[in-house]
């Protein structure tokens, strides 16, 4: 199962539904991937259910959008990671990844093959932790992690993987992490650099294990008929005035739905009320 910021606690609230109604059922998910979920209290606890047999929770310290939820709950913020609390710990089998994506910076043309050079220079620590003057940080934002870059709003044009997701390399992505499994500590943080110039990507951990290792990347000839091959389905009708008015008619029938819901709620708390009342009268006779 993969679930996309909110519809990764629709994924956790399978969970919830398997304890309340089906506490017997023998269904079991091998691997949950949760993209840029916001991670809360109200469903954080079902990550350790028996349901779930592995996950991996990947999150971008450049996506705003996955910890500004003022929808769902009376709160402000959700957080980017699943913390240990009272009466939770998080489980071993949860593989917590922030996302990294790194460019080059940008430079005059005759100097670019002398950056490049740098960037590749994978004995310098500085090029290793992504601190190198020659390197950007182009860490996805929370469209990035799931839209492709014809989508009107929030892909950016010089997103170092355009046109794709990163949804697109999660199963390569998930591939080195098996590779990598015995050195890595659960559930502690782990980084994930990709450099797409440098056709490699870095799997790093610092808390509890001081762990650095480099796997390959897809070669840009790869990358080229990837980008090419999602353009070649890129919708021509899409634009920023559809998208809104799509987004816009959505927010009124959800309006609507919260509306009914509210309704419905308050006409089952009356006659609930006027149930008990029944009944306490009745008692008292």
């Amino acid at each position: 199962m993969i679930g996309y910021s909110h519809g990764g606690n629709v994924c956790l609230n399978l969970a919830a539904v398997r304890q309340d109604k089906y506490p017997l059922s023998a269904l079991t998910i091998d691997e949950l991937v949760l993209l840029g979920c916001p991670v809360q209290t109200e469903t954080d606890y079902l990550i350790a259910d028996q349901i779930f047999k592995k996950i991996y929770h990947f999150y971008s310290r450049a996506d705003r959008i996955q910890r500004i939820d003022f929808f769902s709950f009376n709160r402000f913020f959700s957080r980017r990671h699943f913390q240990n609390r009272q009466h939770f710990k998080v489980p071993k089998n949860l593989a917590q990844i922030r996302l990294k994506v790194m460019r080059n910076k940008k430079t005059k043309e005759n100097r670019k093959s002398k950056q490049q050079e740098r960037a590749l220079n994978f004995n310098n620590p500085s090029v290793v932790s992504g601190n190198s003057p020659v390197l950007r940080d182009m860490s996805p934002g929370h469209m990035e992690l799931w839209f492709f870059g014809w989508t009107p709003g929030h892909y950016r044009n010089n997103f170092s993987l355009h046109p794709l997701p990163v949804l697109v390399f999660v199963p390569l992505l998930i591939h080195h992490l098996q590779q990598a499994e015995s050195s890595l500590v659960n559930p502690y943080p782990i980084t994930i650099d990709v450099r797409p110039a440098q056709e490699v990507l870095f799997i790093k951990q610092q808390r509890r294990n001081k762990f650095v290792q480099r796997f390959p990347f897809l070669s840009q000839a790869d990358f080229n008929i990837l980008a090419t091959t999602a353009f070649n389905y890129a919708p021509g009708n899409y634009t920023k005035e559809t998208y809104q008015h799509h987004i816009k008619t959505s927010f009124q029938e959800a309006k609507q739905y919260i509306k009914k819901q509210e309704k419905s709620n308050l006409l089952f708390s009356k006659k609930r009320s006027k149930t008990s009342k029944k009944i306490v009268k009745n008692n008292k006779h």
